[in-house]
């Protein structure tokens, strides 16, 4: 049930930053159409600046999943499995109190530019916090993410990001 629900998790993040890719599709084509008939698009690239942060942080859970991040597996597959699995458990270790450091100072300042009532400075007055809070969710799925992957690597099964990818496999034993 708990394996289903983060799956479910992952891939809610995956469709947002897909959907936000479709907008700013969208809004560089409005903007494209619009310039040859005259038309402005208010706060065009602004909005899609915003957008797209929301997409790299969405992503990160997803992608890491998927094995699509960079590593550097070659010091992975020189070790033997034993030592390999402790050097992934640190790695991980690390990676997710990285993430947790920062999903709080991403929180705290969506919720200053919360507090203080921030917003952007274009046509469009769009409040900060919006951005932030999709910056701070796609952070935190991505804790959550690295946390699941430690667990199962501790459990001595081979996490997704390495199962994913069977030629470029470090199992972890």
């Amino acid at each position: 049930m708990l394996r289903r629900m983060l799956d479910l998790l992952y891939d809610a993040c995956a469709v947002a930053a897909a959907l936000l890719m479709v907008l700013i599709l969208g809004i560089i084509l409005a903007q494209s159409i619009g310039r040859q008939f005259g038309v402005v698009v208010p706060s065009a690239n602004e909005v899609a600046g915003f957008a797209f942060a929301a997409v790299v942080f969405l992503a990160l859970a997803p992608t890491f999943r998927a094995g699509g991040h960079i590593r550097v597996s070659l010091l992975l597959q020189a070790l033997a499995p034993g030592p390999r699995r402790w050097v992934e458990v640190f790695c991980l270790a690390v990676a997710i109190a990285l993430a947790a450091f920062l999903a709080v100072y991403l929180g705290r300042t969506a919720l200053g530019s919360l507090g203080y009532g921030d917003v952007s400075p274009g046509l469009l007055r769009i409040p900060l916090w919006i951005p932030q809070a999709a910056m701070v969710a796609g952070v935190g799925v991505f804790a959550v993410a690295l946390i699941d992957a430690l667990v199962t690597v501790l459990a001595g099964r081979t996490p997704s990001h390495l199962a994913e990818h069977p030629a470029d496999e470090t199992p972890v034993e």
